[in-house]
């Protein structure tokens, strides 16, 4: 507690953002603390809370929209800015779109580089400059995204009186989000705070003061509990319950021998029908509706009420605003735990049926429950939803999320007799989007290769253009040096097969052929196919053919005696971009490092420098290393263009950092001659 109040005083004092993870098995009483410290809290200064969700299909961000809906109930209508922001974030979080006023403009478009940049806005906008806490449970439960945004809050909001409070338990394996956990804990305002088991000195201070024999009865009460304050806390409500003359010796025979028999015991106390309720709420997670249990019962809501009464009374449940929650995970857990695995499936399914029947139900939720309710639900609905589960995340941009469940409808392909190469192909694509964009740009690779053998099964020029588009993508599309046969021969294979009636198609294919065949040394092949692709994009009126098209003019054109020739096909770039609402942002930051290198070449640095402050301006609304590095490239170029040797040397250190994990040839040739220039200088 004084660790939590220490770490209070110094936001409020320094005007600073500061995180505390408390960490420790479950019932350790990390809830307990968090829920007593906000309790103290003064009452001038705002806070929420939100809960890690025990549902495995739980929506990315989720504790983040529960956070912003309950800031908008008590601040909507004396927060703008906050109502703002929310009703463009609620473009891509549907759960939002209740709590927003739609009469507020939506003021900024999203796009999946800057989310996590508007989402810290939103908190900002939520603290107004004034002091916020924000405390986040069971946070190991969190999807990776939500982890991935208290990295970026950190960043963000490093200068703003807001303290985030968050609760996880230790794990061993390594995932998502123990990866996430970890990045957190390291993080220079962080305060790591761990839970330990209590002794049998800490359980003595809890018992009656008034016990014969305190020393013996709080080491049976360690040894039975293992130091677990849940555990222990719920043993010595068994031991009050007895009789004041019952001996020491008699209330140490009668204390359950361990954990499970403890939870055991206090649910084995209530009446048959009211664990029969609690068991079929269990299976939605911590929170559970009434309705919808009370449906799965074939009970009205009145009557479930009565059931769960005893269960109330003995703190098994508590009432959560219209809902109910788990007092605590462990009782929720075991509850999971003790149905059969067959009524089990069966009320997964009902669950399933239930949500779908709802207009604002998650994908992701209704693709858990299927899956865990198969066979009794058909595998390619679970499939269905798998994949409308990933669509979501990656329309959310939680392209880690979106990974996962674009694999659970690969698995669930396999035991489908509907199956495809079409489907599968379709999959693999979408599978692929993902994994480059949370950077396993090897692994993209493979999932690709893999998909244009099935695309030439299905002999579909669509598929097989769309293999061979997303092969290299982006910056790698420019990459110096890189000669790559299997994108080539899988362009010209694509090329081949896509009819002229798809001229738009065409004109995108011969513009990536004539970039992926750049460092081959054969201009003239090169020039002809540019000024196809150029004729075809113009004769379709096509903007995205045209931008592709443009883009391989530019490239063409990459030689210092024709660099202003460059910045004429770039400015016309740059106008059909303008004019085109699609344009995402990978092309606008590779259009922008295109004109920086030309404007290099014809010695104008003032624009130079002007390009590369917008180029790092966008690159900054990303979290994605491959675009983050190149305005600190061009930083560095600059500083030795100039002779600062040793600020070079610092600069390109921290360029080549930025993308250590996964460097792309132009990283490496950009360091290497700056390298030999540098060592040539001294």
């Amino acid at each position: 507690m004084n660790t939590l109040q220490k770490t209070l005083q110094s936001s409020l004092t320094e005007a600073r953002f500061n995180l505390v993870l408390i960490r420790g098995e479950a019932g350790m009483g990390k809830t307990r603390l968090l829920t007593e410290f906000l309790k103290v809290l003064p009452p001038d200064i705002p806070r929420y809370m939100a809960h890690g969700s025990s549902v495995e299909g739980t929506p990315a961000f989720w504790p983040w929209t529960k956070i912003l809906r309950e800031a908008l109930a008590a601040q909507k209508g004396t927060n703008r800015q906050l109502v703002e922001n929310a009703q463009s974030l609620s473009t891509a979080f549907p759960e939002i779109q209740h709590s927003v006023d739609t009469t507020y403009p939506t003021v900024a478009s999203l796009d999946r580089f800057s989310i996590l940049s508007h989402w810290a806005r939103t908190i900002r906008s939520i603290s107004r400059n004034a002091p916020l806490v924000l405390a986040l449970e069971d946070l190991h439960r969190a999807d990776f995204s939500s982890l991935a945004l208290i990295n970026w809050i950190a960043e963000e909001l490093s200068f703003d009186p807001v303290v985030i409070l968050a609760t996880h338990r230790p794990s061993i394996e390594t995932t998502n989000a123990t990866r996430g956990l970890s990045e957190i804990a390291s993080l220079p305002r962080c305060t790591n705070i761990d839970l330990s088991p209590l002794t049998a000195e800490d359980i003595s201070c809890l018992l009656d003061p008034l016990s014969v024999d305190r020393a013996t009865l709080s080491e049976a009460l360690r040894s039975r509990t293992m130091g677990n304050a849940f555990y222990v806390t719920h043993l010595i409500r068994f031991i009050d319950a007895r009789p004041d003359s019952e001996s020491t010796e008699s209330l140490v025979s009668a204390l359950p021998s361990n954990g499970k028999e403890i939870v055991d015991r206090q649910l084995s106390d209530l009446p048959a029908d009211t664990r029969d309720a609690l068991a079929v709420a269990s299976v939605a997670g911590r929170f559970f509706s009434v309705q919808t249990t009370a449906e799965i019962l074939g009970i009205d809501g009145t009557k479930l009420l009565a059931r769960l009464e005893p269960a109330r009374l003995g703190w098994i449940i508590r009432e959560e605003g219209r809902q109910f929650e788990f007092s605590h995970a462990l009782l929720q857990e075991a509850l999971y735990q003790s149905i059969e695995s067959s009524r089990r499936r069966e009320i997964h399914h009902h669950l399933a049926r239930h949500l779908i029947g709802q207009s604002d139900s998650h994908s992701s939720l209704i693709s858990d429950h299927l899956l865990k309710a198969i066979p009794l639900a058909e595998p390619s609905e679970a499939r269905f939803y798998a994949i409308q589960a990933g669509r979501d995340a990656a329309t959310r941009f939680a392209y880690a999320e979106a990974q996962t469940f674009f694999r659970r409808a690969l698995d669930l392909l396999d035991s489908d007799p509907e199956s495809t190469p079409t489907i599968r192909c379709e999959i693999l694509l979408e599978y692929a989007n993902a994994q480059l964009y949370t950077g396993d740009r090897e692994d993209a690779r493979r999932t690709l290769l893999d998909a244009a053998n099935l695309a030439r099964q299905t002999g579909s020029p669509q598929l097989l253009a769309a293999c061979a588009l997303q092969l290299a993508p982006d910056y790698l599309s420019i990459e110096v040096g890189a000669y790559d046969l299997t994108l080539i021969h899988l362009t010209e294979e694509a090329i081949a097969i896509t009819p002229s009636s798809d001229p738009a198609t065409r004109s995108t294919l011969l513009a990536r052929l004539s970039q992926a065949i750049g460092w081959l040394g054969a201009p003239e092949q090169r020039r002809k196919i540019v000024a196809e692709a150029l004729a075809l994009a113009r004769d379709c009126r096509d903007a995205n053919a045209l931008s592709a098209a443009l883009s391989a003019q530019a490239d063409f054109l990459a030689s210092t005696d024709r660099a202003k020739e460059r910045i004429r096909v770039l400015n016309e770039l740059r106008r059909v971009m303008q004019l085109n609402n699609e344009t995402p942002i990978p092309a606008r930051l590779v259009h922008h490092t295109r004109m920086i290198s030309a404007l290099l070449e014809v010695g104008e640095f003032a624009r130079l420098d002007a390009e590369n402050d917008a180029c790092r301006e966008l690159a900054s609304r990303t979290e994605i290393a491959h675009f983050i590095w190149y305005p600190e490239s061009t930083d560095s170029m600059r500083s030795l263009m100039k002779g600062n040797l040793e600020e070079n040397k610092q600069l390109a250190d921290r360029f080549t950092e930025i993308q250590r994990l996964s460097p792309d040839s132009n990283v490496i040739q950009g360091y290497a001659s700056q390298q030999f220039y540098r060592q040539i200088e001294r």
